[in-house]
């Protein structure tokens, strides 16, 4: 009987665990996972009408073998884990095609021969992948938590990316958006995406120095991008900035993962070995609460995201108010 490569024990399952990624994401890009999802069958005609039938043909192959999927005759079912992994694909493309590049270069990092890590980075993958990650975890969670509140003014989203979640939460609210982001590959992918009449304005601007006042902002809002200001002490003279630029912010929906814990990882087991590659590191969760408290701003709550791990959503208000 042939063993289970899947089993704990077994080394190759680790090693060659990209490779299943990588599969996985070729076939939801080809389409062929939500073909799968809607029990088509997946013919030899099929894959041979594809651009790239042998990688269609041995990513199918490859999922079967780690068991993500499933076969009888034509037909392919994404087994249990593969439903799991489905529901993560976000994350597959935030690592495979947003620092893909930044984690080949591993060793370059490592002996100094890349100097700027963070021109690695692929803005408009992470941007898209970002949607993906935040309609599962994020989204219902800002939103039931603005329903909340009695706003009226703007909502503006610091490095907001694909803009795609501030679009989503303007249109549901009847309230007017900003959207700040300085990567042009994710500034191009929100512009296609917000059409001529949108609730939604787009600045280029880096967080970290923003410039001017917009007194109509009465919600500010990031999501995962105030721990990429290092250090601490510059952070905090950037989010004490936030006061005077948005004089008029009531809230301010602080969304961020800390380092992991030994009872709980980060948002993914290798998350602060990323950004360590990118010379981040990650904050810890007293320290970030110590953020708020150096900067001028008070917690109104605090709530865990269920589907991101050692993740939260502040809900801070500037203590002047």
């Amino acid at each position: 009987m042939q063993k289970n490569r899947l089993c704990n024990s077994d080394p190759l399952i680790f090693i060659s665990s990209n490779i299943a990624c990588c599969a996985f994401s070729i076939l939801y890009k080809f389409g062929v996972i939500k073909s799968i999802i809607e029990s088509k069958e997946i013919t030899e005609e099929f894959i041979a009408s594809s651009s790239h039938p042998d990688l269609i043909k041995t990513s199918l192959q490859t999922l079967k073998n780690y068991q993500i999927l499933k076969k009888s005759g034509s037909l392919y079912k994404l087994s249990k884990l593969g439903r799991e992994i489905y529901k993560n694909v976000g994350t597959i493309e935030l690592i495979h095609d947003g620092y893909g590049l930044l984690l080949a270069n591993y060793l370059n990092i490592y002996k100094n021969r890349s100097l700027h890590p963070e021109s690695l980075i692929n803005g408009r993958s992470i941007a898209s992948a970002s949607i993906a990650i935040a309609e599962q975890g994020v989204d219902p969670v800002v939103f039931n938590e603005l329903k909340k509140l009695s706003i009226q003014g703007t909502i503006c989203d610091l490095g907001c990316g694909s803009a795609a979640s501030l679009l989503k939460i303007c249109k549901k609210t009847g309230l007017k958006g900003l959207g700040i982001e300085l990567n042009d590959d994710a500034l191009k992918l929100a512009r296609e995406s917000l059409g001529k009449k949108s609730p939604v304005k787009l600045i280029k601007g880096d967080i970290a120095k923003v410039t001017g006042k917009y007194e109509d902002v009465e919600v500010l809002m990031h999501c995962f991008a105030m721990h990429d200001i290092t250090p601490g002490k510059q952070c905090i003279r950037v989010l004490k900035s936030y006061l005077e630029h948005f004089p008029n912010m009531r809230y301010f929906f602080y969304i961020d993962s800390v380092a992991h814990t030994e009872k709980e990882l980060s948002f993914l087991p290798g998350f602060d070995f990323i950004h360590a590659l990118l010379g981040i590191p990650v904050r810890t969760y007293d320290e970030t609460l110590s953020l708020f408290k150096n900067s001028g701003y008070q917690i109104l709550k605090e709530k865990a995201l269920k589907q991101i791990p050692n993740s939260y959503l502040w809900i801070l208000k500037p203590l002047t108010k």
